[in-house]
């Protein structure tokens, strides 16, 4: 349950995703895109692809999976890049229950067990200023309660690596009903590669 909502979250939730992006590209990101309800056979990377099947064989013939129903053993080649995420504080932050090890590697630090906001403490000497992205998508994603895609490129401006970070982020029920969880694929692509071209899948209801 989410009972603060940010201001980006707010622009999402009624339908205008460009200041998300808008607040990413004032921060130095590049090729920055959002879509929810993402067509799930045109995303860029074969992990997200898989973790997308995966959570729609999940649902069955319920709107939403549940975790209780995650499976570590079927997310296959996904795993290493799987994260999940609950909801704390009513939803004004989301803390990280699994931070998969693939991701740990290439961004360089494990947030298992932290929330969003206490990322900067941990990490004083990197950048973490796309963490209100995030929390609005995640927000949106439990409020909505369907899946949403992300992309980004990371330059130097926020002293990291340059790479393309593509995102899943799907909702996830506990035992009443209630989206408190979120499945959440991350998959880096080097910047020589093309920015993806996700349309939103009109016809997909949750």
């Amino acid at each position: 349950m989410v009972e603060y909502i940010l201001p980006l979250t707010r622009h999402l939730l009624a339908g205008n995703s460009k200041k998300l992006e808008a607040f990413m590209v004032e921060r130095g990101f590049a090729r920055v895109q959002v879509v929810p309800s993402p067509l799930h056979t045109l995303l860029p990377c074969a992990k997200l692809r898989y973790t997308y099947h995966y959570w729609e064989t999940l649902r069955s013939h319920e709107p939403l999976p549940s975790r209780k129903q995650i499976d570590p053993r079927r997310l296959g080649i996904a795993l290493g890049n799987i994260c999940l995420l609950e909801a704390v504080n009513l939803g004004r932050d989301m803390k990280y229950r699994l931070y998969g090890s693939n991701i740990a590697y290439h961004a360089g630090h494990d947030l298992q067990g932290m929330t969003l906001r206490e990322i900067p403490r941990h990490f004083p000497r990197k950048d973490f200023s796309d963490l209100p992205f995030h929390l609005a998508l995640f927000q949106a994603c439990l409020i909505e309660k369907r899946p949403y895609f992300s992309e980004y490129m990371t330059t130097s401006a926020q002293r990291r690596t340059p790479r393309i970070w593509s995102r899943l982020s799907l909702p996830l029920a506990n035992n009443r009903g209630e989206v408190t969880m979120i499945l959440h694929c991350i998959s880096p692509r080097p910047t020589e590669q093309p920015a993806a071209r996700v349309p939103s899948d009109m016809k997909m209801v949750v």
